[in-house]
């Protein structure tokens, strides 16, 4: 598994779909023109070496591709090695599903129906606090920055 299947895999689909070279040039030109990225530049050739396995493929380059020519997630990462190739394309789609589910031992203890609502579970529900309380909170607060005032000094009469 690796750049030359993931090139494969990105043929295969543009044939089904019908797109040839120069038409998914030009798809991804303007698609990186509209996120200001001015360097990138696209022609057949560059697709071709992307066919063929000869071309780096980075995160905003493989995002692009596979929403252009509808190829899932899962099959581009494993057809690009990005996972062991020992795993097959149905064990690291259970594995992906395994690493988004959260366990109910992984819980936070404190979590208790919050604010937000009967059914949202916040981890560190915050009481809403009285108007008197925020009264005292903001007095205590504007008396922080008072230096206390010095004591006058008595004279001792000798």
């Amino acid at each position: 598994m690796g750049a030359k299947e993931y090139g494969a895999l990105c043929k295969r689909r543009a044939e089904d779909l019908e797109i040839s070279q120069n038409l998914l040039a030009s798809r991804l030109m303007r698609v990186f023109a509209l996120e200001d990225d001015e360097e990138r530049t696209f022609d057949s050739s560059a697709v071709r070496t992307i066919y063929d396995g000869r071309r780096k493929i980075d995160a905003k380059l493989f995002r692009h591709l596979n929403s252009l020519l509808r190829i899932n997630r899962d099959e581009a990462e494993h057809a690009l090695g990005i996972w062991p190739s020992e795993m097959t394309l149905e064990e690291y789609r259970r594995f992906r599903r395994e690493l988004t589910l959260v366990p109910e031992r992984a819980k936070a203890p404190m979590c208790e129906p919050g604010r937000f609502g009967k059914d949202s579970a916040h981890p560190w529900p915050r009481p809403l606090r009285k108007p008197a309380e925020r009264r005292q909170r903001r007095r205590r607060h504007e008396r922080r920055h008072l230096a206390p005032l010095p004591l006058p000094e008595r004279e001792i009469a000798a």
